[in-house]
């Protein structure tokens, strides 16, 4: 009787195929779960994607629901059809007086904008009320 002893050729030939086929499965495995996270990705991607389309979709019809309001219609119908309601009187202001109104504005918010910058900040207003403003012995200055 005859006993089948592994050679030392056949150890080696049995070694390479099992080497040989745990790179194969290691490699299908590795794609495998790169595609898996490159599938994820595109999941999450499309995803927002829908969310973003669902937030437009959302958008167009609030839109759409101005559109279709009588507010809209009124005011198109003023603008551009230049209708009034019945008993209304249209006041129209010539572009001198308007220009006019705007450069008076326009004057009064610049005046508005250097008090602001002028005025001293509150801690030195509070030192001139405890002080004096003419009290030139006590010389604050309070940059912040």
């Amino acid at each position: 009787m005859m006993r089948f002893l592994p050679t030392s050729n056949s150890k080696k030939i049995i070694l390479i195929v099992v080497f040989i086929l745990g790179a194969f499965i290691s490699i299908n495995l590795a794609r495998v779960v790169f595609l898996n996270i490159e599938n994820e990705n595109r999941l999450s991607q499309r995803r927002n994607e829908v969310l973003g389309l669902e937030e437009e979709v959302g958008d167009l019809e609030n839109q759409l629901e101005y559109y279709r309001s009588n507010e809209f219609l009124e005011k198109e119908a003023r603008d551009k059809l230049q209708m009034v309601k019945p008993n209304e009187t249209i006041i129209v202001i010539p572009e001198e007086i308007q220009k006019e109104i705007q450069k008076e504005a326009d004057e009064a918010n610049n005046q508005t904008q250097e008090q602001k910058v002028d005025t001293d900040n509150n801690l030195e207003q509070w030192v001139q009320l405890f002080f004096g403003e003419n009290n030139h012995q006590w010389n604050f200055r309070f940059d912040f």
